[in-house]
């Protein structure tokens, strides 16, 4: 047994429940106050590995069933939330270890690697530098780069945002702040810049996301021009998705909202046969686009219940074709057929923020980066 949630006016365990057996309290009958508690947690969980000598109940919130993780991912004890969602247990957590000094500061991308380890990127300091860390599959500290100074240089980056590890081991990070997509070795030298502020399909306009293709072109999601480009490792652009045409009234490149049309997407990702799936982040809704740029799959609406998107910021597709989603707002994870048909939700500990990125192994297995948080999370769905 692990920790289980109490009532808040009477202390009485809740079993689950969200009405008091004992007194009759309601989650959520006052608003803006919790209705239920979980007792404090003892850290490191048992049977969890940490890194950076363990986690804080605060800063896991209401994750937690201790090692089993029975409860997190099934509510969010929070004034007037009861959002369904599936069990997972964790695998490992990487975070602050407390003692005011974190060891992650705002964890924002992930790039998975072959043999199951990844690069995580986060702020090194309160100054805005950006550093890559590289971890086992196991969650073992395994290597860095950087940090890197701030600024529009080709060794600088000004604002970054997406992280992606191609077929070489060299990571390309999108460098928001500069338009621009820069390309690092495992030892920190850039290696490549391509893109630059505008909109000529070799240019960019504070692009967001970043993924790989199985051939090793790039898929950036050129969130400013509202549209996604398809470049190879050179830069020369191959495809575009969305309108790409300049709007008279606003400037830039317009924004859509039929099939095919793109407003301000902020993810995207290529499936093992190369077909690509966008967040279409302003359209509240995934799109799923063939080699051609056809459209060949559209779903999704604004919301906030399980199988609806609110602003979706990061899609992922694993093995199977099963199409995995998070939100703008909700911490959530959501999981989608390859129909486009919802399969289930996993939601993430109370407090814990919005989920900054994630990543899908063949097994199902989620790791997720929380920026607010600063944690990052590996775990699996029940």
């Amino acid at each position: 047994m692990g920790a289980e949630p109490v009532c808040l006016k009477c202390g009485h365990p809740l079993g689950g429940k969200l009405t008091c057996a004992n007194c009759g309290a309601v989650a959520g009958g006052d608003p803006g106050v919790p209705a239920f508690k979980l007792p404090e947690l003892k850290m490191p969980l048992p049977g969890v590995p940490t890194f950076g000598g363990g986690l804080s109940g605060r800063d896991l919130g209401t994750l937690l069933d201790v090692g089993k993780l029975e409860l997190g991912g099934k509510l969010d004890f929070t004034a007037g939330a009861a959002r369904s969602g599936r069990p997972y247990q964790p695998l490992f957590a990487i975070g602050q270890p407390g003692e005011g000094k974190a060891t992650l500061r705002m964890p924002f991308g992930l790039a998975p690697l072959p043999d199951g380890g990844f690069w995580l990127i986060h702020f090194y300091d309160a100054g805005g530098r950006a550093q890559l860390l590289r971890f086992t599959a196991a969650g073992e500290p395994a290597g860095s780069a950087g940090p890197f100074e701030t600024g529009a240089g080709d060794h600088a980056l000004d604002a970054p945002a997406g992280v992606v590890a191609d077929r070489e081991g060299a990571c390309w990070i999108v460098d928001m702040g500069a338009s621009r997509l820069k390309r690092f070795s495992p030892d920190g030298r850039c290696l490549a810049v391509l893109g630059g502020p505008g909109t000529a399909d070799q240019q960019l306009d504070h692009p967001q996301g970043i993924a790989i293709a199985p051939n090793g072109d790039l898929i950036v999601a050129d969130s400013g021009n509202n549209r996604v480009l398809r470049w190879d490792p050179q830069g020369r652009c191959l495809l575009v998705l969305g309108i790409n045409r300049p709007d008279p009234d606003l400037g830039g490149l317009q924004a859509g909202e039929e099939p095919g049309e793109l407003d301000a997407p902020k993810g995207a990702c290529a499936d093992a046969l190369g077909n690509i799936y966008v967040a279409d982040t302003n359209n509240h809704r995934i799109q799923k686009f063939g080699h051609d740029g056809s459209v060949a799959l559209v779903f999704g609406e604004e919301g906030a219940d399980a199988g609806q998107l609110y602003y979706p910021r990061v899609v992922r597709v694993d093995a199977a074709g099963d199409i995995f989603v998070a939100d703008s707002k909700h911490g959530r994870v959501q999981k989608f057929n390859a129909d486009g048909q919802f399969v289930y939700q996993v939601v993430m500990p109370a407090d814990a923020g919005l989920v900054e990125d994630f990543a899908v192994d063949d097994a199902g297995r989620l790791l997720v980066a929380l920026r607010s948080a600063n944690l990052v999370l590996k775990f699996e769905v029940r």
